[in-house]
């Protein structure tokens, strides 16, 4: 046997190594039989990835429950890119395969608010470990989402056609706005509001004509990210009461004063009872007619002063419902022809 102690070089050789490959030698000599295989074997290790990218976010600040990007510069070909934790190596996303080139890597959701580091391990396969940790970092900020477990009232609640609802915001929050939303199709209902005072929120529905239910949006504008959440709590409004949206038309809405003109509805085939009133004094004009699908037709009687004219629809259950469509008729101070009389004397 050999001593192969002293340690041994090779070289020029023509064979491709690979990482983990155990690697022995043996000699010879004229004469002689060959040796031994060297020991122990030498365990071929792997050329490691660089651990000097530069690391840049997508964005420097995201919300909570956000996915962030990171960029890694200049990866190298067929190397797998890891997002982590600079703190502790922990994994927080997918990994991408370099491809030398920038390489956009995702992380997974950041629950919690704070400022973090993020860097990347970069580990070529082979059959050993093969894995570097960047020493470059880049910094994101995650900022936190309105609370989203404030109480909301109503519940839910049952109104007339044509009311609105105040809808309150228990314990709203400073610097955040509040948005009314069709729970149905997002869309937004009135403006956002924001408290202003030490008090609730209370925000109006504004007038309803259909059953709907009602979430609200509640965005944080401290930050540049405007986080965004919906609310636990929602609001179902039943709305009841005859039709608002029927059609209601003037035959002339310039009158001479003392003239008068007829005021004509276009009821529902609803059977309720339509009554039409002057806005003025709230008082009825002419008697009321029941909705059969046919137009009604009721004079003002002579005016001497602009008016507009409402209809009120009586279910003759719970609501009364004042019709969206309403008329005015604008007086004028109309010439007339004057007669005198003329006496001649003789």
């Amino acid at each position: 046997g050999s001593d192969w102690a002293v340690g041994w070089t090779v070289s020029g050789l023509s064979t491709k190594l690979y990482a983990g490959g155990a690697l022995t030698v043996t000699s010879d000599s004229t004469g002689m039989c060959e040796s031994d295989h060297s020991s122990p074997a030498v365990i071929v290790q792997c050329k490691a990835p660089l651990d000097d990218r530069i690391i840049t976010a997508v964005q420097s600040e995201y919300c909570e429950n956000d996915n962030a990007e990171i960029i890694v510069k200049s990866s190298e070909n067929d190397i797998i890119y890891t997002p982590i934790l600079r703190s502790d190596s922990t994994v927080i996303g997918y990994s991408g395969l370099g491809n030398g080139s920038d390489l956009t890597l995702t992380t997974d959701p950041f629950l919690i608010s704070g400022t973090y580091a993020v860097t990347v391990k970069a580990e070529k396969p082979c059959g050993i470990d093969c894995i570097v940790f960047n020493t470059n970092d880049t910094s994101i900020q995650i900022n936190p989402l309105p609370d989203k477990a404030l109480a909301v009232s109503p519940a839910n609640t049952s109104i007339c056609r044509g009311d609105s609802v105040n809808i309150t915001i228990a314990n709203a929050e400073n610097g955040i706005t509040y948005q009314l939303q069709n729970a149905a199709d997002n869309v937004n209902i009135g403006s956002p509001a924001e408290r202003d005072s030490i008090n609730d929120l209370i925000i109006s529905t504004g007038l309803l004509d259909t059953t709907i239910t009602i979430k609200v949006i509640a965005t944080d504008n401290t930050y540049t990210t405007n986080c965004s959440v919906e609310l636990d709590n929602t609001v179902k409004i039943t709305v009841n009461g005859p039709n608002i949206n029927q059609n209601v038309t003037v035959d002339n809405n310039t009158l001479c004063q003392n003239n008068s003109t007829n005021i004509n509805v276009t009821t529902d085939n609803d059977g309720y009872s339509y009554q039409i009133k002057r806005n003025s004094d709230n008082a009825d004009v002419g008697a009321v007619f029941t909705g059969d699908g046919a137009v009604h037709s009721v004079s003002t009687g002579n005016l001497t002063a602009d008016e507009t004219f409402y209809v009120e629809v009586d279910d003759g259950v719970s609501c009364v419902v004042r019709v969206l469509d309403e008329e005015t008729v604008i007086i004028n101070q109309c010439l007339r022809d004057i007669y005198l009389d003329k006496t001649v004397d003789d």
